[in-house]
């Protein structure tokens, strides 16, 4: 092993244990129903080896990261299980490494692709990631390995590279099925190279792994639920039905090239563009921003309107998480423009100045992790300025004054500073960044989460019940929508549950009035004629059935 590997696997182990470490400080979680549904998957699949959800199967998900988390299910103990979870997480979001500095190893010196790669691994998106029990966690390091094998697939047109690619997508797509992007990447470059008359029969393998392991699991869904879409695709469905708002879409493009000049810290994204040598890692990284971008602002566009921003029109919502797979080549992509040379280009200025007019419209919508991560410094500000007694015009120039600021100043760093420099600020303000969603997320945990009554309910629960009973929720108290108040019991989608959560036992949603079906313990907020086991506020009582 020469030096360089040998200082990225240290690199590797120190990120892990930061991650562990920071990530184990945030006590509960906060992203329902999602967090809630991938660890009751996992506990299905470690108990059942099955796909579901309260004993109903499930296609909400794909299944990697479930079999990946339900390992930690041998603690027995939720409290534990939660925390080897966020271990587990942490572990293989830092796998990113590698691919990043194998990925800069094509361009750039052993020392400089230890840089991109160090960028890469405290990238807000995934450094500060690993509190989330979410897909995100192995996606990310899926998707850059993925992609690398996709570039050198095309470069030297090999059988085992084509493999190795056709292996990591189908891999990221059965952790998150928009890792289907790959294969619209994968299509677009063997045009590219066909119409160049660099042809090859390996290509297959690029499309024939993922389409026949992803093809496995459709046929699953097809089965067990219908040979419709929305049986096929579970919730991923809906997209296909949409209409587009066109004003919306085209404001949704400018405001997703503004999050991944954002997200990227401005100047890596900005000297990728400025780039003198269009090659083919530059066309493939170029190419993937434009097909992200465009799928996303497509998806916010059909959306219902989530704010009230000076653009009356603008439906959706930024789901930043989604971009940031783009933008990690694109860290890679910029700092190697970095050292070899890249020219100013008065359109992409431009470009970069409209979109960020455009976007001056997120001061309405929250920017916090989890799913706008890399903007949580953004997030925090937006905030702020929403605790003022302000008109909305107002609070739109302000905000619109500091993301142009923020653009001058990277700009003037890129013309006063060398390639390294830059490469240390960029990875400074990263990890001022993580350290900031980090915080953020610790606060909202421990304050709104963590010692709320149907949390302090679960706890209780799951240390005073016998691991073999069955807990049955008052259906009658769910309310029909996600929970976004830590108060609120349950929720009738995926009949989720903060009590729940912390409950590694089996669990029942029914009206305990009309049927218990074998349950032990009853959890409501209605008086039942039943013993009170245990009473909490809220009116949160625990009932016991036998």
């Amino acid at each position: 092993m020469n030096k360089h590997l040998k200082i990225i696997l240290l690199v590797f182990v120190v990120i892990f244990l930061i991650k562990c470490a920071l990530a184990a400080l945030v006590p509960s979680p906060t992203m329902f129903a999602d967090e809630y549904v991938y660890s009751k998957l996992a506990r299905s699949f470690f108990y059942h080896q099955e796909f579901s959800i309260h004993g109903l199967l499930s296609n909400s998900y794909p299944p990697l990261y479930p079999i990946l988390i339900s390992i930690a299910y041998f603690a027995k103990d939720m409290q534990l299980i939660y925390f080897f979870m966020k271990v587990i997480n942490a572990l293989i979001s830092s796998l990113i490494i590698f691919p990043a500095y194998f990925l800069a190893k094509e361009r750039l010196s052993g020392k400089d692709s230890i840089l991109a790669a160090l960028i890469v691994s405290v990238f807000p998106a995934n450094f500060a990631f690993s509190q989330f029990v979410m897909a995100e966690n192995v996606f990310y390091f899926l998707f850059l390995s993925a992609f690398y094998f996709l570039y050198k697939s095309f470069d030297q047109q090999k059988l085992k590279y084509c493999i190795l690619a056709g292996l990591f997508i189908a891999l990221a797509i059965m952790a998150k099925i928009i890792g289907l992007v790959l294969l619209i990447l994968a299509a677009l470059a063997v045009l590219y190279l066909w119409f160049r008359k660099i042809r090859s029969w390996n290509f297959l393998a690029i499309f024939a792994i993922p389409l026949l392991t992803y093809g496995a699991w459709a046929l699953r869904n097809a089965v067990v639920f219908s040979a419709s879409t929305q049986g096929v695709l579970g919730s991923y469905s809906t997209v296909l039905y949409n209409h587009v708002s066109w004003p919306a879409l085209f404001a949704w493009l400018a405001i997703y090239f503004a999050y991944i000049l954002l997200a990227g810290a401005v100047i890596l994204p900005v000297v990728f563009f400025y780039s003198k040598k269009k090659d083919l890692l530059w066309m493939l990284t170029a190419a993937l921003v434009l097909i992200v971008i465009v799928f996303l602002a497509e998806r916010a566009s059909v959306g219902a309107i989530k704010a009230h921003t000076l653009l009356s029109w603008l439906g959706g919502r930024p789901i930043g998480r989604y971009a940031d797979m783009a933008v990690v080549p694109l860290l890679i992509g910029g700092f190697i423009a970095l050292k070899q040379g890249f020219r100013q280009s008065k359109p992409i200025l431009i470009a970069c100045i409209v979109s960020l007019v455009i976007a001056s419209q997120l001061v309405y919508f929250s920017l916090f992790p989890a799913n706008n991560t890399s903007l949580a410094v953004f997030g925090a500000f937006s905030f702020l300025l929403s605790l003022l007694k302000i008109g909305m015009a107002a609070k739109t120039v302000i905000f619109a004054v500091m993301l142009f600021s923020v653009f001058a100043i990277s700009l003037f760093v890129l013309s006063h500073a060398c390639a390294r420099k830059i490469a240390v600020l960029v990875i400074v303000f990263f990890m001022f960044a993580s350290l900031s969603a980090y915080t953020i997320s610790h606060y909202n945990s421990a304050t709104y989460w963590q010692g709320t009554a149907p949390a302090q309910a679960g706890h209780w629960l799951d240390r005073m019940a016998d691991s073999k009973s069955i807990i049955l929720f008052d259906a009658r108290d769910c309310i029909n929508r996600d929970i976004k108040n830590a108060k609120v019991l349950c929720a009738e989608k995926n009949y989720s549950s903060i009590a729940g959560f912390w409950l590694n036992r089996e669990i029942l949603f029914a009206d305990p009035t009309v049927e218990t079906r074998g349950a032990d313990y009853a959890v409501s907020q209605h008086e039942l004629a039943l013993e009170r086991f245990k009473e909490f506020t809220e009116g949160i009582s625990i009932y016991k059935l036998k």
